[in-house]
């Protein structure tokens, strides 16, 4: 198993996570920062899950894929909806997330 340290992992996690959205919500980005910290806080216990089990070579990276896609849906952005963005929008704001928690976690295993 690839060692790791779980909390250093979860801090670039969420730098690289805001860092991937910062410019598309320049106008509401400490709000949308707090939903960042707050989805990866909520979503942490499947995060370790998912990555000890790729790390494990438990599942595959397809099958890595498909699981932290299906995190999306329970990513929410509470300040972005409350401004009216449009859906089209923070749907692409919330695969940016992802795949770029995704992306952090490959690259480290």
């Amino acid at each position: 198993m690839a060692k790791f340290n779980v909390e250093s992992l979860l801090e670039e996690i969420k730098n690289n996570a805001i860092n991937s959205v910062k410019t598309d919500v320049k106008d509401f980005f400490s709000d949308t920062e707090t939903d960042i910290k707050e989805f990866i806080v909520s979503q942490k216990n499947n995060i370790i899950k998912y990555t000890e089990q790729l790390a494990n070579k438990e599942i595959n990276q397809d099958e890595f894929n498909d699981l932290m896609l299906g995190l999306k849906d329970l990513c929410q952005m509470k300040a972005l909806e409350k401004e009216g963005i449009a859906m089209a929008k923070l749907d692409k704001i919330k695969s940016d997330i992802v795949d770029s928690i995704t992306n952090t976690i490959i690259d480290k295993i």
